[in-house]
């Protein structure tokens, strides 16, 4: 039976797991796993994706993220095929390095993220490669810890959903690890809906609504200025308040749904809009993670949000005055 074809869209969070061919070994050695994660974070700059987790195993790789900017095919395609390269150079072999298609699973994030990291940490403890996450220097659990000199993990966003305060925050993560039965084995983690799918039906619905609203970004060349000019007087805020240092409810969701809409319809990155309100990307993608959790509820928030893409889409930011939508 064939697979069906994959998903794609901004600001959606991916389980992608890479194992090796014929369940060989993919890293060899230190060497292996640096350039590995090497070219991990080249691939992040220059795509800008949202890393959340990642663990490399002796024969398999495990990543958390969300992308933003490209497509996750495009993401994945990069680092893979610039590992297996190195690899086949430097051991003097031929062939796959990796088995076949690596699997994606779309995840609902608000059921599934922080036990998603967890469970991505504790591998290494899981397989009885090391006794604990700190052993197992082949993972983000040093980034949470703040032990690495150059973080490129997004752990402010899931340390504060455990406090505000940072070091309660890591001492609560750490308590997170170390509940009973957290190092078990989860076998409904890989068993997903329609093969793509960590969620419930719901979730499903959410994102097949997502995907059939997205249309190809070279179609639609938007800057954020042009949203907010809807956004703003949509959500009874001015674009003074959008990038105003105000914490004020009804310019924090006009905020969000501007960056929404922006990576949506004109594929604008989070980090740009961050920068544009003078925010940060972690606030920002709080706002949107929000917002989306929110949509599965409100139908009057959806189908005004709706109304928004439409008019962007059609071109009529630049023709016409919008006072309310």
């Amino acid at each position: 039976m064939a697979r069906p074809p994959r998903i794609e869209l901004p600001g959606v969070l991916y389980h992608v797991i890479a194992r090796g061919n014929q369940r060989r070994h993919v890293f060899r050695g230190q060497a292996d796993y640096e350039v590995y994660l090497a070219r991990l974070h080249r691939y992040q700059d220059r795509y800008q994706f949202v890393l959340y987790a990642y663990v490399l195993m002796p024969n398999h790789v495990h990543l958390l993220l969300e992308p933003t900017k490209a497509p996750l095919s495009k993401i994945m395609q990069g680092i893979q095929q610039s590992y297996a390269g190195y690899f086949n150079r430097t051991h003097h072999t031929m062939g796959h390095v990796f088995q076949g298609r690596y699997k994606a699973l779309l995840c609902d994030r608000d059921r599934y993220l922080l036990a998603l990291v967890r469970y991505l940490h504790l591998n290494p403890v899981r397989s009885q490669l090391a006794r604990s996450p700190k052993a197992w220097w082949w993972s983000s659990h040093r980034d949470y810890l703040g032990e690495e000199r150059e973080p490129r993990v997004a752990t402010q966003l899931i340390l504060r959903m455990f406090h505000s305060q940072h070091t309660l925050a890591v001492r609560r993560y750490l308590e997170f690890l170390q509940e009973p039965g957290a190092a078990d084995h989860h076998p409904e983690y890989y068993r997903a809906l329609e093969q793509r799918f960590l969620g419930d039906e719901q979730f499903v619905e959410e994102i097949e609504r997502r995907s059939q609203q997205e249309v190809p970004r070279s179609t639609i060349a938007l800057s954020l200025d042009e949203v907010c000019q809807v956004v703003a007087p949509a959500f009874n805020t001015t674009l003074g308040d959008l990038g105003a240092p105000t914490r004020e409810r009804r310019a924090a969701v006009a905020r969000a749904v501007a960056a929404y809409v922006a990576q949506i319809v004109g594929g604008i990155r989070l980090v740009e809009a961050a920068r544009a309100f003078g925010r940060d990307q972690v606030t920002i993608s709080l706002g949107v993670q929000r917002l989306r959790l929110r949509l599965q509820r409100d139908t009057q928030l959806a189908a005004k949000i709706d109304r928004v893409m439409s008019i962007l889409r059609r071109g009529r930011a630049k023709k016409y005055k919008i006072t309310n939508v």
